[in-house]
């Protein structure tokens, strides 16, 4: 009785919970489904060639390759002042090896000139760490404007170094365009608000578009996209210019955070862009000179701490230039450069750029001959 009792009695809970997990499942697909669908159409990037061009205008006797740490340090006009000859940056705000390496490839290489020198600016371990700087959109868009397809080596590299979270990163990206796009919406959107008070004809030119587009001519259109990209550069160079950063009171301790896997050369170099950028280097004929850049002195002045991970990396790297016979020299901890000349622990001020670039130049003067 007790058993025929407990069968009676027992919930059906299976037509309920399918009900419900059906729901569920319904819910889930109205929320994830629409946004997976919401696509841009665009045409794919094409590449950028301004630096090869520009390259091609200038025929620059020496080049220098890098980020906003060498952009803060080396003055053309002081190196043409001082040489007599023309100097090229061959750089970008937040960029590292990945974009170096193609740089020198499809920009300087394809150029077909030869520099007297091609100077590679570089700090701590950036040389080895390929997936540095490659993983924010806006250095995603970089790459794929300086990449040429097909560049099994460049691939090979940084799939090398994914991890699993990267994977599952790039994959709600290829599923949810829809981030990007609206990103870019908006920042056209604010870009546009500032250039109605910018431009004073922009507002007419936006009536004109909406209710008499017989009015805009072709012309009109790209000179009022010119004048954005000019706003938008004064823009930039107005509100983040280096001379707006912050100064540190203290130097960082370089080598109190020493990461074992970044600083074991032997593991890194293989699978860095390092070996194939001297490689394209040497059978284009180019003279390479790697200059590790300064940190930030200590604000005594005393010695900054170097951790023995540190040490032995650098000291790795150095037997390793010099078997490839490249030319190699260390700024870090050079006398001539004092706390007061820097921002930051990376970048130098603005005022000291032209000593910066004397200094460089005469320090390295065997390759300025």
């Amino acid at each position: 009785m007790s058993a025929l009792s407990q069968t009676r009695f027992e919930p059906s809970a299976s037509p309920r919970w399918s009900r419900s997990g059906w729901s569920i499942v319904l819910l889930m697909a109205l929320v994830l489904l629409p946004p997976a669908l919401i696509r841009e159409r665009s045409a794919p990037l094409s590449f950028d060639d301004s630096h090869l061009q520009a390259l091609i205008r200038q025929q620059p006797d020496y080049l220098f390759i890098g980020s906003s740490s060498m952009m803060s340090r080396i003055d053309p006009v002081e190196v043409r002042r001082l040489t007599s000859r023309e100097g090229y940056l061959l750089g970008e705000l937040g960029t590292q090896s990945a974009l170096w390496y193609l740089w020198l490839k499809n920009s300087l290489i394809a150029s077909r000139i030869t520099p007297k020198r091609v100077f590679v600016l570089f700090r701590e371990t950036e040389l080895t760490n390929p997936v540095d700087e490659t993983t924010s959109l806006v250095n995603q868009e970089k790459i794929a404007r300086n990449r040429r397809p097909d560049d099994h080596h460049f691939d090979a590299i940084l799939s090398h170094h994914t991890t699993l979270i990267d994977r599952f990163r790039a994959g709600l990206r290829d599923l949810y365009p829809i981030q990007e796009t609206w990103r870019k919406a908006g920042v056209w959107l604010l870009d546009s608000v500032g250039f109605l008070f910018a431009e004073p004809g922009y507002p007419a030119y936006l009536w004109d578009r909406r209710f008499h587009p017989e009015r805009v001519t072709q012309a009109r259109i790209e000179a009022f996209w010119q004048a954005r990209v000019a706003f938008k550069a004064r823009m930039a160079g107005a509100l983040f210019h280096s001379g707006n950063q912050r100064v540190l009171a203290v130097a960082p301790d370089a080598g109190s955070s020493s990461d074992s896997v970044r600083e074991d050369f032997p593991a890194r170099v293989s699978h860095s862009f390092l070996p194939e950028m001297i490689r394209l280097a040497q059978a284009a004929s180019l003279s390479l000179v790697f200059v590790r850049l300064d940190n930030m002195p200590n604000l005594d002045g005393s010695p900054r701490y170097v951790s023995p991970r540190s040490a032995a990396y650098l000291a790795d790297l150095k037997a390793y230039l010099a078997q490839a016979q490249v030319g190699f020299h260390d700024f870090d901890e050079d006398p001539a450069f004092r706390w007061e000349h820097y921002l930051d622990s990376g970048h130098i001020k603005p005022e000291f750029k032209p000593f910066y670039t004397d200094h460089f130049i005469k320090t390295l003067a065997e390759h300025f001959r």
